[in-house]
């Protein structure tokens, strides 16, 4: 069973449909101007196949409310239907499959579109229907995680989008977002038929089974050894020994008989645990205030003692120096008179009358009686300045003995922390031990008869190389070259029949790389290296057709048509419209060649393949004209005028009410 497109629809907010018709088993072309809406017609069909919203901005989002397309099987149409995402989102969650009798007048409405699955569940539905077994895959050919095979994978060979079609960096839709080449050669062997649908479901269960194995032969390893020493038991026992959760001499043990005895003790010795006290963060707590308090205080103090010798040093500097200076002037008996009260009327240097001796000997006089006061007042307070620095000296040294205690104290509650982790863990490494131990001693205790183990054992050995078998790898990459190289031998011929460059040499489909390769006398190019859009073009097409025909040949699940959006841009000016330039006679030749080619597979494989080309070529030879389904110039399109009128008041009305 597999799908082909009976109808495209569209569907307005109005409720009002418009409906592309198209023939199966046939090449349907859809020709007309540019800017007309061809190119969606390609996105509307991913959309519907659980891909993303790429529909392009403008007239056709701001019109069109629902998309729906009508699928043919070999025994029923299926419509699936899904809505234009809500306005401030990029895709809708949503979709609607539903099934009606082959050859019946779907006629969706609006009511009958209404989402009946998420896309997931819609997506498997229809797998189900094309014959996609619900599995996931990586076809053991690739390096991705495993993922669901769905039919949206599949479009990856039916679709050719404008800058697809004739590209030389691209072969298949989608292969330039960044995951999907991996994705491509994840899913292309299971497509091809040349492997199991159920690889991966096998895989799985082999890895199950080979685990079991494993620890059923550990088990019987370990029964067995019941008659003889055993080295598990023998190393667990070490390691309880250097867990402290056995005496030394428990490592002397031979018999397993002692070992397993000597183990089944260690497991009821306690463990130690080391829990700290409740209050241990606090006294560090405690001990680190005290300490900045001693800190604080013990600056304060050499502050007070340092400014206290200053004062010392600076009082002892002026009393000498005044000393010095009086005893210099009495020695020279510089004033003549030292009784006060006598008059002065002579130079005390000169001798002669001097009129004003006598005031200026006074000011001497009284400037040096003052002197001599004060270096008595200095020789007071130096004896209670030093006292008092005695005192600052003795506090400071009490501080600096009370920070030493501290430090000592901090230091042991840093070495009890120390001795506590270690404790911690030796008793993690306790508990790790008694953990292997107990499941060891559960393992012995838990297997049975020794015989009824060996044949659980076969039994598993037998399905495990059974299900090698069926996963030969090998064998799959024999199968996949050889589909690849029939592949090759089409590729070949369709390149020759359209006159390619290089096509007497043959070429070949690179799996690895993704694109085709040709094989030159000279070398091997790939599709990059071989010039002109046209080959590009001409690649492109044999290897899709090469690929269909292999699908077709293996009853594969993909869909049975294929979609090419505007490909005889190659053969036309880039703005062209395909209504007022005239090809070449070569150009239309090689055009005339791209269609008849199609038409070929198609009459080829009669009523079991759809082709839909979207181009704005418009050729007037009859098989040309009688594959038009719909020709879209004059002011025909996608979406009808009317709908765009419509579209166009509403978004006014909504303006003005924006700006009320």
């Amino acid at each position: 069973m597999t799908f082909q497109i009976q109808a495209i629809n569209i569907h307005n907010f109005a409720g009002e449909r418009r409906t592309i018709s198209l023939q199966t088993g046939a090449v349907n072309i859809i020709t007309g101007r540019s800017a007309t809406g061809k190119s969606s017609i390609l996105d509307i069909i991913a959309y519907c196949f659980g891909g993303s919203y790429s529909v392009a901005g403008g007239v056709i989002r701001n019109a069109v409310r629902f998309y729906s397309i009508e699928l043919v099987t070999d025994d029923s149409t299926v419509l699936v239907a899904r809505a234009a995402p809500a306005e401030g989102r990029s895709t809708s969650t949503q979709m609607h499959v539903s099934l009606h009798p082959l050859g019946s007048l779907v006629e969706p409405t609006l009511e009958q579109l209404a989402p009946n699955h998420d896309v997931k569940s819609a997506l498997s539905v229809m797998g189900g229907l094309l014959g996609i077994p619900n599995i996931t895959t990586d076809a053991g050919m690739g390096t991705r995680k495993e993922f669901q095979i769905t039919p949206k994978h599949a479009l990856y060979f039916c679709l050719q989008g404008q800058s697809e079609v004739a590209n030389p960096d691209v072969l298949f839709h989608g292969q330039s977002e960044e995951w999907a080449p991996q994705v491509i050669r994840d899913v292309l062997p299971f497509f091809l038929g040349v492997v199991d649908p159920l690889f991966v479901t096998k895989r799985n269960l082999l890895q199950v089974k080979e685990r079991s194995l494993r620890a059923l032969e550990r088990k019987s390893n370990d029964v067995s050894a019941l008659r003889g020493p055993s080295s598990r038991a023998r190393g667990l026992v070490r390691e309880a020994v250097e867990a402290g959760l056995l005496p030394d001499e428990a490592a002397e043990s031979s018999a397993l008989g002692d070992e397993v005895s000597a183990l089944a003790r260690a497991m009821e010795t306690p463990t130690s645990m080391g829990d700290p006290d409740s209050d241990d963060q606090r006294v560090l707590s405690r001990l680190e205030e005290e300490r900045e308090q001693l800190r604080v205080e013990l600056s304060a103090l050499r502050r007070a003692s340092h400014n206290l010798r200053q004062l010392v040093r600076s009082q002892s500097g002026f009393t000498d120096e005044a000393s010095v200076q009086i005893g210099r002037l009495k020695s020279i008996e510089l004033l003549g008179v030292q009784d006060s009260s006598e008059v002065v009327s002579t130079c005390p240097l000169c001798g002669s009358a001097a009129p004003c001796a006598e005031s200026q000997v006074s000011e001497i006089r009284e400037h040096l009686a003052a002197l001599e006061r004060q270096i008595g007042e200095v020789a007071v307070e130096v004896p209670r300045v030093q006292e008092t620095l005695g005192e600052y000296e003795t506090r400071i040294a009490v501080v600096n003995e009370k920070l030493a205690a501290n430090k000592s104290d901090i230091d042991g509650w840093f070495a009890s922390r120390a001795l506590l982790e270690q404790l911690r863990e030796r008793s993690l490494f306790q508990a790790a031990v008694r953990g292997r131990v107990g499941l060891y001693l559960e393992s012995v205790q838990s297997v049975g008869d020794e015989g009824s183990a060996k044949r659980e054992i076969q039994s598993l050995i037998d399905e495990i190389e059974d299900l090698r078998s069926e996963l030969d790898l090998d064998a799959m990459r024999v199968r996949l070259d050889g589909v690849l190289s029939r592949m090759s031998h089409v590729i070949t011929a369709v390149a020759s029949r359209l006159e390619l460059e290089h096509s007497s040499s043959p070429a070949r489909f690179d799996m690895a790389r993704l694109t085709v390769v040709v094989d030159t006398p000279a070398a091997s190019l790939k599709l990059s290296e071989v010039g002109s859009a046209e080959n590009w073009l001409g690649y492109h097409l044999a290897t899709l057709l090469a690929m269909h025909s292999r699908f077709l040949e293996a009853g594969s699940p993909v869909p049975r048509f294929l979609v090419l959006d505007q490909p005889s841009q190659v053969y036309f000016p880039p703005d062209a419209t395909g209504d007022d330039v005239e090809l070449d006679d070569d150009d239309r030749a090689a055009l005339r060649r791209f269609y008849q080619e199609l038409k070929l597979f198609v009459d080829f494989h009669p009523g079991s393949f759809q082709v839909l080309v979207i181009d704005h070529a418009d050729e007037a030879e009859a098989w040309f004209q009688n594959s038009v389904v719909e020709r879209w110039r004059g002011g025909r399109g996608l979406v009808p005028t009317h709908w765009i009128d419509s579209a166009a008041g509403a978004a006014t009305i909504d303006r003005g009410l924006d700006l009320l």
